[in-house]
């Protein structure tokens, strides 16, 4: 019997899950195929009904890792604390929600900033206020970051998130009153080649790393290579929160 799993999402296409989830899978000698379904929102209920008798488990992306947290049995901590799933395990009792993300980026942003927080607080500034943001700002909790901004377009959502975490809210109109050493991009802007950057050119010097939570080839990394700062992207957190989610699903 082969076990089904996959990820959700709408657009799913770009998608690198399925790739990585079933090299793993065959390196392993498991049974399971992992697929990209595009589901669109107006879609998701009927989905996840029929995903109880067919998956063994899905990741979550983009625009479902809030929405269908109204559809789980159960969720983890971190889940109602971040109030986003970007993974489902399908139980005999019924969905079970949790997070990956944050366990996955945190990982993924130490190893290759090699930063410890118990000798210094950067100062960072976080782009966004949805899912990826809530996930961010949940690890930087947990190891007790305190120098921590958050920026939003969109600024009772952005308030609101950084009061939840205990963190600062800066206005855009504000960010260039500070020296960032950190700026992570935490929004969908980047998800294509042709977005515009959502992080203002003025705030990258050649001192600044840039983490941006997309991974494919965006303006905001041709921006920060001109500027000569450092660029990371979500290929890392990807891996990372993937693996967990791997012992999860098998």
């Amino acid at each position: 019997m082969t076990y089904l799993t996959g990820i959700i999402g709408h657009p799913i296409a770009h998608s690198l899950s399925p790739t990585i989830h079933n090299q793993w899978y065959k390196e392993a000698n498991l049974d399971y195929q992992y697929s990209a379904i595009d589901i669109p929102p107006e879609k998701l209920a009927d989905f996840l009904q029929v995903a109880k008798t067919k998956y063994k488990g899905l990741s979550v992306t983009v625009p479902h890792k809030e929405t269908c947290r109204q559809f789980l049995a159960t969720e983890t901590d971190a889940v109602t604390q971040i109030g986003a799933c970007n993974t489902i395990i399908i139980t005999p009792s019924g969905l079970s929600g949790h997070n990956t993300d944050w366990q996955g980026w945190l990982t993924a942003f130490i190893n290759q900033t090699k930063i410890d927080f118990k000798i210094t607080q950067p100062k960072i500034l976080i782009f966004g206020a949805g899912g990826a943001a809530k996930a961010v700002l949940y690890a930087l909790n947990q190891i007790k970051a305190t120098n921590i901004y958050v920026t939003n377009r969109t600024t009772t959502k952005g308030e609101t998130v950084a009061k939840n975490f205990g963190y600062t809210f800066l206005p855009t109109t504000k960010l260039t009153t500070q020296t960032w050493k950190i700026l992570i991009n935490t929004t969908s802007l980047g998800l294509t080649a042709t977005d515009p950057s959502p992080i203002p050119t003025e705030l990258i010097t050649p001192n600044t790393i840039v983490y941006d939570l997309n991974y494919t080839p965006n303006q905001l990394k041709a921006l920060t290579k001109q500027k000569g700062a450092h660029y990371i992207n979500g290929e890392q957190m990807l891996l990372e929160q993937a693996k967990l989610q791997h012992l999860l699903f098998t």
